[in-house]
């Protein structure tokens, strides 16, 4: 994740660091805007929830979003195609990212 005081744009990706460089299980990342604030237990989004999940090679994304003096949520997505199982990390909607 990454975020830019300037232009108060927040940039998040999901890095695959298994089968790099291979189209072999989806690999994603989401990303929203919160209404709150400050820091805490809760997300309630505020918007559209930006969703990029495919094949990728490398990684996945970036998503950005416009959000000065608001929370964001992100969370990432890895597949593991031998379990056929999704591994979402990152997904209670907390407010954890804030400018």
């Amino acid at each position: 994740m990454a975020y830019n005081g300037s232009s108060k744009i927040n940039c998040v990706w999901t890095e695959k660091k298994v089968q790099v460089g291979l189209s072999i299980g989806d690999v994603g990342v989401g990303l929203y805007k919160c209404t709150q604030t400050t820091p805490g237990p809760t997300c309630t989004r505020s918007g559209s929830l930006l969703l990029d999940v495919k094949a990728y090679k490398y990684y996945a994304g970036p998503l950005t979003v416009y959000a000065p003096s608001q929370c964001i949520h992100a969370f990432g997505i890895v597949q593991d195609p031998s379990a056929n199982v999704d591994i979402t990390v990152d997904t209670a909607p907390v407010a954890g990212y804030c400018a």
